[in-house]
């Protein structure tokens, strides 16, 4: 008996027994250590004396349940032991003399299974919250767990979807589908993907073995991600795409892009039509190959600027074709963006070649009209042949008429102002014929107008003296008008 005492003693567990009066007949360390009532006061004492609060609860139902039944029972149960909460598994068991009981401290456990427990609702919560159908494949690919976008593709609660396969209830075959990248995984051991139509929608089907220690595929995760509406923007944005591309292939302007390098990264077919070279011997070329000489200093600055992201609205050039002849073009230019970061640059050039031949044809027409007008020892005007008899307007007269009325050239006007927007022709335009004429070339030009960024480029191109933006003081186009025609007196006094 003292061996079985000893036994007793020594385990880490509470353990004590009792008579059928719940009398305490033994009392081991555990009990002591626990309760801080020793073995001697215990002994002899019943429930009650060591535990008064312990009347009708669920403890002394258990312990009177096992006296008349003579059946083991197990609870768990809750204490305050010295100020903590404490939670003990409670195993009685019936006697000769009463019972026995084993009394466990399961607080850490308890508090483990509580927080397994909370883990795996809050797991369950975010699974469930996942809009793309989620499920959860055992190694033999059957469903063990889905979550519910799953059970709303498949239009079946979870009980009727776990255990079967997902080409079962997905695609109501018996057979995987061509391509499926469960199967492919299973093969693979890696992750596998299929893009796949779904009761008409666009989906994309993922699965991701779960290997063991062993490396074995012990289960797998197993997505099917909605895309139909990213599929929808990839079509459209294609559409779109082909749109933009047989407007470029099938426009009349030239339009080439360049690289950050400055090297061409394409061009249309009207490139190649007016220069004679085929697209690919063009492709990864710099562009100043194919600008005359005297103009690629222009060129190579204007790109720098482009690749700066500045826009460039209006640069006149002459390109040089396969067989050397010249093509003039109009060119404007802007950089081209993708996330905010500059990644090339855009070019549209217009050939201007006949344009260019017409104004020159005219211009000499008219230096010829010019001569031969200057050469008529009589007066000759030009008048508007729209104009009444008794006012025309003079458009043109020779030096002989201006002799006899009394004007001479030293008459003509001492500085023009032009507005950028006139009807008929542009102040560029009419600025550019100014400047292209002999008897005016030497006159001030000044261009103002409300609006225009691009205003200085064309100015210079025109071969303006200055510009002026609207609103403006009139003292300070005043002063702007009496500094132009003081420059141009100085100059008529240096040239004599």
């Amino acid at each position: 008996m003292e061996r079985y005492r000893e036994l007793a003693d020594s385990i880490s567990d509470v353990f004590f027994a009792m008579d059928r009066d719940l009398r305490y007949t033994y009392w081991n360390r555990a009990s002591e250590e626990l309760t801080g009532v020793s073995a001697k006061d215990a002994i002899g004492k019943s429930l009650y004396d060591l535990f008064p609060d312990i009347r009708g609860t669920k403890t002394e139902q258990t312990y009177l349940q096992v006296l008349t039944t003579r059946q083991p029972s197990s609870i768990v149960q809750q204490y305050q032991l010295r100020g903590e909460n404490r939670t003990f598994e409670i195993n009685a068991y019936p006697t000769h003399e009463g019972l026995s009981v084993f009394v466990k401290d399961i607080t850490e456990h308890k508090l483990m299974e509580d927080e397994l427990q909370k883990s795996s609702a809050q797991w369950g919560t975010t699974f469930d919250g996942i809009a793309d159908p989620v499920c959860l494949l055992d190694a033999q690919n059957r469903i063990a767990r889905c979550n519910r976008a799953m059970e709303k593709l498949a239009g079946k609660p979870s009980g009727e979807i776990i255990g079967r396969t997902c080409w079962e209830i997905v695609h109501g075959t018996t057979s995987p589908p061509e391509g499926c990248p469960v199967t492919q995984m299973m093969k693979t051991r890696r992750r596998e993907s299929l893009e796949l139509m779904i009761k008409g929608k666009w989906y994309h089907a993922t699965a991701d073995p779960i290997l063991d220690e062993a490396g074995n595929i012990g289960s797998a995760v197993h997505i099917i991600a909605d895309i139909n509406e990213q599929k929808k923007a990839e079509a459209a944005l294609k559409h779109s795409e082909q749109r933009l591309r047989a407007y470029i292939e099938n426009a009349h302007d030239l339009i080439f892009t360049l690289d950050m390098s400055g090297r061409i990264a394409s061009v249309n077919q009207a490139v190649c039509d007016a220069t004679g070279y085929a697209a690919e011997e063009m492709l990864g070329k710099y562009p100043l190959e194919y600008i005359a000489p005297e103009h690629r200093n222009a060129v190579e600055t204007v790109l720098r600027r482009i690749l700066d992201g500045e826009d460039v609205p209006r640069l006149d050039v002459d390109a040089l074709s396969r067989d050397g002849h010249r093509i003039s073009l109009e060119v404007r230019g802007h950089a081209l963006y993708d996330e905010g970061r500059i990644v090339g640059t855009f070019q549209i050039a217009r050939d201007i070649t006949e344009q260019k031949k017409a104004e020159e044809t005219t211009r000499r027409q008219r230096d010829l009209l010019e001569n031969t007008l200057n050469s008529i020892t009589d007066a000759v005007f030009i008048l508007h042949a729209r104009d009444p008899p008794d006012a025309p307007t003079i458009l043109e007269c020779n030096e002989a008429a201006c002799t006899l009325f009394g004007y001479g050239r030293a008459e003509m006007p001492d500085l023009i102002l032009l507005d950028r927007y006139m009807p008929g022709k542009t102040g560029v335009e009419v600025c550019k014929i100014l400047k292209g004429r002999a008897k005016t070339k030497n006159i001030p030009v000044l261009i103002f107008t409300a609006s225009g960024s691009d205003l200085p480029d064309l100015v210079v191109q025109a071969g303006a003296d200055g510009y002026f933006l609207k609103p403006f003081a009139p003292e300070d186009l005043l002063a702007e008008v009496k500094k132009r025609l003081e420059q141009a007196r100085t100059r008529k006094s240096t040239n004599r």
